[in-house]
């Protein structure tokens, strides 16, 4: 049997692990192909359309005050169910046919095209689209594979449970965590502190041996300086900080993290 160092892990998921941003935009691009068969609109217009629509439609709904606490954003908001107890997840996802449809339908109007059979369509394209894009960033899984024999590892991700699940079930990252926390079951998004103080809690460990790791200096980063834990901060494009929030770490690639991983167990002695 192997026995874990004393460093736990922490890490992100969206753009930490897999591809959100890419996967949501290859989805998009795929389903606006449905308009291109009948008008002549150039694709990443017809798609900068639908987002902004979309988040303005989704602004102006009476959950977006509760969407923004757990960190679910727009363009998620045209794919997911929003299962679950939440009143306020039963209340989105009363709302979640209209908003689907009516995004695309208002992106239509943007071209002076008025088809709400079409709008239809494409938002349930980009449902099915959408759940065939799990990615991976090419070397996640195999520094995952690597952490996972030596250290406990948490995921703490933020968004909706059943929009989560579903891309952890979708790229099977599932079995190389300990423990998996999604703000919308939890009741705390990052950065706040609670969320964190359960990951703390749940490993029984002293907060010096935990390190976080995520793509975002707002959520991850800041909830671990806010948790008192070691960040580091993947910065894949190579960002100019802007602000107040600094890592205690930077890396552009997570192979990167074995190397920051050893120098802090030194500092806390690990086994």
């Amino acid at each position: 049997m192997i026995t874990k160092n004393r460093i736990t892990l922490l890490i992100d998921l969206d753009d930490t692990i897999i591809l959100e941003e890419q996967s949501a935009q290859n989805a998009l691009l795929q389903t606006v192909k449905l308009v291109l068969k009948h008008y002549d609109v150039s694709s990443l217009e017809f798609v900068s359309s639908v987002r902004n629509q979309a988040r303005i439609l989704w602004q102006s709904l009476p959950t977006y005050p509760f969407c923004k606490s757990i960190g679910i954003s727009s363009w998620e908001g045209l794919w997911g169910n929003f299962t679950g107890e939440d009143p306020n997840l039963k209340r989105l996802n009363a709302l979640k046919d209209d908003y689907q449809v009516n995004s695309w339908n208002n992106a239509l109007k943007d071209y002076n095209i008025h088809s709400i059979r079409l709008a239809r369509e494409l938002s349930e394209t980009f449902n099915r689209e959408r759940r065939k894009q799990h990615v991976w960033f090419p070397e996640a899984e195999g520094v995952l594979g690597g952490l996972h024999l030596r250290y406990s590892m948490g995921l703490i991700t933020n968004g909706a449970p059943d929009i989560q699940w579903e891309k952890i079930k979708g790229c099977h990252v599932e079995p190389y965590f300990d423990l998996i926390l999604i703000s919308g079951e939890v009741h705390s998004r990052k950065p706040e502190k609670k969320i964190f103080e359960k990951a703390i809690s749940f490993f029984n460990k002293d907060r010096s041996s935990f390190i976080m790791i995520g793509n975002s200096l707002r959520s991850d980063i800041l909830g671990a300086k806010n948790a008192g834990i070691i960040s580091v901060w993947i910065n894949r494009k190579r960002k100019i900080i802007q602000g107040d929030v600094r890592p205690d770490y930077e890396i552009d690639n997570l192979e990167q993290i074995f190397s920051i991983i050893t120098k802090h167990e030194k500092k806390v002695g690990g086994e």
